[in-house]
């Protein structure tokens, strides 16, 4: 029995200590690469959102993670929500925005939860004109 109390006083402690320990959350995004210009139409670029977190760790970001990937004119530019992956349709500047979920913590835990608190990082994509006929 006395082995048995000890097992619970164990058992316990564990679980106060492992509910402590969160993991950091996230407090902003880096968007790479700032300020791309490629070619249109059909010019690809590939971004990539890379997490801060409140421990000034970070690490990248990916759909798994619940990233929604857009830009300001889908008639200048589109955008894979999910891989970042856009493509110029035609002469022009878009922003690109990265919406994570608060939720994020710097290790993946379990899905995130999304919230009205989301963190989003930006940049700007120049699609530049194609050779004149």
């Amino acid at each position: 029995m006395k082995y048995f109390v000890r097992f619970l006083i164990c058992a316990g402690i564990v679980l106060t200590l492992a509910c402590r320990s969160e993991l950091p959350k996230i407090t902003r995004v880096q968007v790479n690469p700032q300020n791309a210009n490629v070619e249109s139409p059909t010019g690809h670029v590939a971004f990539t959102a890379v997490g801060m977190f409140e421990n000034d760790k970070s690490r990248i970001l990916t759909a798994s993670d619940g990233i929604d990937w857009s830009t300001s004119d889908r008639a200048i530019a589109s955008i894979n929500e999910r891989t970042g992956q856009a493509t110029c349709v035609t002469a022009g500047t878009v922003a690109v925005t990265v919406r994570v979920p608060e939720g994020v913590r710097l290790a993946i835990k379990e899905a995130p939860q999304h919230t009205s608190d989301d963190v989003t990082g930006m940049t700007n994509l120049l699609c530049l004109g194609g050779p004149q006929d």
